[in-house]
């Protein structure tokens, strides 16, 4: 229906002609025998804010023609006069500088290539405003949908911080699908008491109703991607026991308790969730558990006691989960999980990582807010691979680091506003560190001084021979017994232990010593196929 339309109004088309309306010079096309007229281009320098007339010399504007405004560099809001009911292909290409679009009330109809040509060179978050209840959005998937969007910067005379009252989201707007709610849509709207989320809705961006406290609303059957903290600081969509869970995602907790069991079933505790729940003492994990987001139990300063189930991998642990959780501390002041240093609450000088991290968390060391003034030294031991983003912020009297052959990245602000001017390396190993130093962008790495002192490491790399395994290597110290082994796993073989060789090698234990870089292999057996019985030789008398 819409190509024959377009094949119509470009047969009827009769003849160009110009007219000077709203201070601008406008081309355009009589079409359908004479009686409308499509806009066919405006001068390239047109720059700011225009409207784009209802009528050109008596005839109403039914279209914006292909490239109508294509190349208009200096376009930064178009305002689109009821009547309009068709936007070509690439009429606004390359308006680099194009913001807002205002559409008229009419549904338009759209070509499904609308995303990819009608808006290609703008900026990627140019604001949609359709006039009905002055929705914002823009256009996604290729022009088949829409995602309703926010813009501080933008006439928010519907959707903003005071919205109130129940709201029902429209099933479409301007004749087009909304198939999103867009990144902090509704953040912060904390006196809307319900929202109606319709059914051709597939995506809920993060944050999106974050801090609707008093919202109640059901998340329909369509909706399959529900982005981070979507839902955080929705009381009103808690539980009996104040948990907000959608799909099993714990998005929020409204409760109280000190001691909080997860229900069983949820794979996933979403970001800051628990963040600076001061109530917390313990929390009891289901087996379904697969991650734990960002931050979610950042601050939580009295929580001491977790078990987090095996289902729930390394990786599968956030940043700064446990940032600030003093409760989980050893006697040193290192909140460790698994091998994951999340924070040093310690007021030592100099320090030792325990035996064992493997990373040293985003700002471990840092206190975020104020400085760190205490921190002067530290020694990381040859388990630490990586040093992440911000790790020692802010330590202004941090003068010195030991730093092991082990740790192969060294994240971007990891030594930002420090007095680092000592590094301790391995023989061999000062370009490698300082090369890592210079990548994470600290300002004075030029006046470091590398002294290489740290006694050798080697590399234990473990092959898993046809499986899999984790980690696939570790450092040890010179002269060191190996130490913890890993187990590989493989369908349908038994793990028979590392040997020095795929075949005929020795065996190597916790207590193997290492003198040089070296590789074990993982040995197996196959595991019988079943026998099956063979059904004529059934017993009997």
């Amino acid at each position: 229906m819409v190509a024959a339309i377009a094949a119509f109004a470009l047969s009827c088309a009769t003849w160009a002609d110009s007219t000077v309306a709203n201070g601008i010079t406008w081309e355009y096309n009589r079409i359908l025998g004479g009686t409308k007229v499509e806009i066919v281009s405006i001068p390239k320098e047109t720059a700011g804010a225009i409207i784009v007339p209802d009528k050109l010399n008596g005839l109403p504007v039914f279209s914006i023609g292909a490239s109508a405004f294509a190349g208009c560099d200096q376009l930064t809001r178009v305002t689109i006069s009821s009547g309009v009911s068709r936007i070509e292909e690439n009429a606004f290409k390359d308006c680099t500088l194009l913001e807002r679009v205002d559409l008229p009330s009419e549904p338009i109809m759209y070509r499904p290539t609308i995303k990819a040509d009608c808006f290609s060179g703008c900026p990627e978050d140019i604001l949609l405003v359709c006039p009905i209840n002055k929705w914002q959005f823009r256009i996604v998937d290729d022009g088949d949908g829409v995602e309703l969007w926010y813009d501080s910067d933008a006439d928010k005379t519907t959707i903003d911080a005071t919205t109130s009252g129940p709201i029902d989201i429209p099933s479409s707007l301007c004749g087009i699908p909304v198939v999103s709610i867009g990144e902090e849509a509704f953040y912060g709207c904390d006196q809307l008491t319900s929202v109606t989320i319709p059914a051709t809705v597939t995506r809920i961006g993060d944050s999106a109703f974050e801090g609707c406290e008093k919202m109640v609303l059901t998340v329909p059957e369509t909706v399959t991607d529900i982005g981070d903290m979507a839902f955080l600081g929705c009381d009103g969509m808690a539980d009996a026991n104040g948990f907000v869970i959608v799909r099993g995602v714990l998005h929020h907790y409204a409760g109280s308790a000190k001691e909080v069991a997860i229900p069983e079933g949820v794979t996933r505790i979403g970001p800051e969730v628990f963040n600076n729940n001061n109530n917390l003492t313990a929390v009891t994990f289901p087996a379904s558990l697969t991650s734990i987001g960002v931050k979610a139990f950042y601050g939580c300063m009295n929580l001491k006691d977790v078990a987090i189930p095996e289902s729930v991998p390394d990786t599968g642990i956030g940043e700064m989960a446990f940032y600030g959780c003093m409760g989980l501390a050893d006697a040193d002041g290192f909140v460790v999980v698994r091998n994951y240093l999340h924070y040093y609450g310690g007021d030592k000088g100099d320090v030792t990582v325990p035996e064992g991290v493997a990373v040293v968390g985003r700002m471990a060391f840092s206190y975020e807010v104020i400085d760190n003034t205490e921190l002067k030294s530290v020694r990381l031991p040859v388990s630490v691979t990586s040093i992440s983003v911000g790790a020692f912020l802010r330590c202004t009297a941090l003068t010195e680091m030991y730093i092991p052959k082990s740790v192969s990245v060294i994240m971007v602000n990891a030594f930002r506003n420090t007095a680092l001017d000592t590094v301790h390396v391995e023989p061999g190993y000062t370009h490698p560190v300082q090369s890592l130093i210079y990548k994470s962008r600290y300002a004075d790495h030029a006046s470091v001084n590398y002294i290489e002192d740290l006694p050798p490491t080697h590399e234990v790399v473990f092959n898993a021979n046809g499986g899999s395994v984790s980690p696939a290597s570790k450092f040890v110290s010179d002269g060191k017994a190996v130490g913890a082994l890993p187990t590989p796993t493989r369908d349908g073989w038994t793990f028979d232990g590392w040997f020095t060789m795929h075949v005929n090698g020795d065996l190597i234990t916790a207590e193997t010593i290492v003198t040089a870089d070296v590789i074990y292999y993982a040995c197996w057996t196959k595991v019988p196929d079943p026998v099956t019985p063979d059904p004529g030789s059934g017993g009997g008398s």
